[in-house]
């Protein structure tokens, strides 16, 4: 539920709203009558993910115009809310000596849909290197044979599953190869 608040200025000092709700470049419905109650909730529940305008008309209290002021704006509700809380954890504690496999797992909390997971390596101060694309698997398996001992940098990026973004969270952390 979002809660949309009001306000005006000027005239009486005494106000009434109504707010009003469009989908994308849909018809316009009127989601309250005219009161001095200056919020309206939104129950959000059942509606679909996209782009919406909230409008209010305001007046003096006791006017027969339509209104005398108005203001809208834009609100998206997304299908799921953005991933959050990002963790990654070695199944081996850093340092390690090269040849050891080490296995990452990522974790974060996500939407209905669950999460992605997308795993990067980093070579001192080097370039990012992407080891997986988006999977719902959340581990990664490093071998380190053929990588040098150096310091690295792991990071997983998470995204709710069928997301756009590039990532929503992340989390990275430094490990060491001797």
């Amino acid at each position: 539920s979002i809660t949309f608040t009001a306000g005006g200025s000027g005239g009486s000092g005494s106000y009434e709203y109504q707010f009003w709700r469009q989908q994308g470049t849909g018809a316009w419905t009127a989601v309250s009558a005219y009161t001095t109650t200056n919020t309206w909730t939104w129950n959000t529940t059942g509606y679909t993910a996209g782009a919406y305008s909230i409008m209010v008309f305001v007046r003096n209290a006791g006017s027969l115009s339509a209104y005398e002021a108005t203001k809208t704006i834009s609100y998206t509700i997304l299908a799921d809310p953005p991933a959050t809380g990002a963790t990654l954890v070695p199944s081996l504690a850093s340092p390690q000596t090269v040849g050891t496999s080490i296995t990452f797992t990522g974790g974060a909390t996500c939407g209905g849909s669950g999460c992605e997971y997308k795993f990067f390596r980093k070579q001192g101060t080097g370039a990012w290197t992407a080891i997986t694309t988006y999977m719902t698997t959340n581990t990664w398996t490093w071998d380190t044979t053929s990588n040098a001992a150096d310091s690295y940098t792991i990071m997983v990026q998470v995204r709710n599953i069928g997301s756009t973004a590039s990532y929503e969270t992340f989390k990275s952390m430094i490990y060491v190869l001797q």
